[in-house]
């Protein structure tokens, strides 16, 4: 900036207009102060009277008014070399003071520096403010939600520190919830798991009891075909029997009547053995007086003596034949007798034996319809054992996909919980000096999941 003769207060009115709005300290080129406008003198906290004719690097601390680069920003000022930033300034009692500035050089028509004006703006609420801020947001990139704005704040970044610090409550009790929820939720998944692995080993036990069910029940059913089959063949035996029993029940009243006759027939025998008898009686008389004649006639009568004695001895001959007959018929007519009360007896037995197959039958019969009941129960009871060794299937099925989707679901919430542990809470179980607690046992994990989960969360 080339001038004339110019100082703050003769340079006019832009120099006001600036001076209204604008901190404004004017330096010579070594850099000693000339003169500051109010708005500088309010902003460092000092009177005119104080800086007046001292050096610029009141307003630093001693590590950099001493430095290289500070000697090389007030040459290239001397230079006519402007300088903007943002620079951090100390003001009395050392209060830190940040300002936006440009420190503009004043030449001379020889091209000499003759002033230095710097035109500066307090930024120090907005530098304080958005520091901290972003001190605060690199704090919770770490995963701390216990971040809180602190520092003091004015205008628009007062309502920018209220909302951030209720935003970061909301956030650390959500995170809390979660924390909280995850463990609750890992329980549950736990518990969960421990239930499906039981389940299924309850299942296979029950599913091998029933498939040992369904093999003794096809086993008997087996024995109960068998013995269907050998019920329906005793069944036909025991007809037969019936059926041979009721023929010889009219054999035997065959042979009664048979025997009777054979006892009608003795009966004549007798009878015509006492007509012989008689005859033999009467020829034997007859042959002694024929004797008696003959032995009267003497030598005459010697052939005729020979003649009735031959009649005498067939006489005799037949009626001991006629006796024998007698006696032979006597022991017939006893034995027909005996075999007439053993033929009724035969028959009495028989009627009882057919009587008791018929019974036996019937019995029999009651057995095969019972057996051929029983043969279609177990057949249904089989369906049914199929189907319930279908249904424990699907379920062993179902149990080993909900082991599987629970470990999923573990390894989810694992990392679910992993990703969540790092941020730390005022109240959380993930801060630094809780992590040395000694994790919750399974029994206790699970009893802690037991509780609902309200609706809130």
């Amino acid at each position: 900036m080339l001038v004339g003769k110019s100082d703050l207060g003769s340079d006019g009115p832009i120099l006001d207009a600036f001076s209204r709005t604008y901190a404004i300290i004017e330096f010579d080129p070594s850099g000693h102060i000339l003169t500051a406008n109010q708005n500088f003198l309010t902003a460092m906290g000092y009177e005119m009277a104080e800086i007046r004719g001292l050096h610029h690097s009141i307003f630093l601390d001693d590590g950099e008014a001493q430095s290289s680069e500070y000697a090389e920003f007030w040459a290239d000022l001397r230079q006519g070399r402007n300088a903007t930033g943002e620079f951090r300034r100390l003001g009395k009692l050392g209060k830190p003071v940040w300002i936006s500035a440009t420190y503009a050089p004043i030449m001379d028509c020889e091209g000499k520096a003759v002033k230095i004006i710097k035109l500066a703006d307090d930024i120090t609420n907005r530098k304080i403010s958005v520091d901290a801020i972003l001190t605060e947001l690199r704090r919770l990139a770490t995963g701390d939600l216990r971040t809180e704005l602190t520092a003091d704040m004015q205008g628009e970044f007062a309502d920018v520190k209220i909302s951030f610090n209720k935003t970061m409550c909301e956030i650390e009790a959500v995170i809390r919830t979660l924390l909280g929820k995850s463990q609750q939720i890992a329980s549950i998944t736990e518990a969960t798991g421990e239930n499906s692995k039981r389940l299924s080993g309850q299942l296979d036990i029950q599913a091998m009891a029933i498939r040992d069910t369904t093999e003794t029940l096809a086993a008997i059913s087996d024995h109960v075909t068998t013995s269907t089959q050998a019920t329906t063949e005793v069944r036909e035996e025991a007809l037969l029997a019936t059926t041979k029993t009721s023929r010889g029940a009219e054999i035997v009243t065959n042979t009664i009547s048979a025997i009777k006759a054979i006892e009608d027939i003795t009966h004549e025998v007798s009878t015509i053995t006492k007509v012989i008898e008689n005859f033999a009686f009467q020829t034997n008389l007859l042959s002694v007086n024929a004797a008696v004649e003959a032995a009267r006639a003497g030598d005459t009568g010697k052939g005729f003596a020979v003649v009735a004695n031959e009649v005498r001895s067939l006489a005799q001959r037949s009626a001991e034949a006629s006796k024998d007959i007698a006696s032979q018929t006597r022991r017939c007519n006893q034995e027909v007798a005996k075999g007439t009360n053993l033929a009724r007896d035969a028959g009495t037995a028989l009627e009882d034996i057919e009587e008791a197959v018929q019974s036996v039958t019937q019995s029999i019969d009651s057995i095969a319809n019972a057996s051929r009941e029983q043969m279609h129960g177990l057949k249904d009871v089989d369906a049914t054992m199929s189907k319930l060794n279908n249904t424990l299937s699907e379920l062993q099925d179902l149990s080993k996909d909900g082991q599987h989707l629970s470990k999923g679901l573990s390894y989810e919430m694992d990392a679910l919980e992993t990703s969540i542990s790092r941020f730390k809470t005022r109240k959380s179980d993930r801060d630094p000096g809780a992590r040395s607690k000694p994790p919750l046992s399974t029994g206790e994990r699970r009893a802690r999941a037991t509780p609902a989960i309200p609706r809130s969360a």
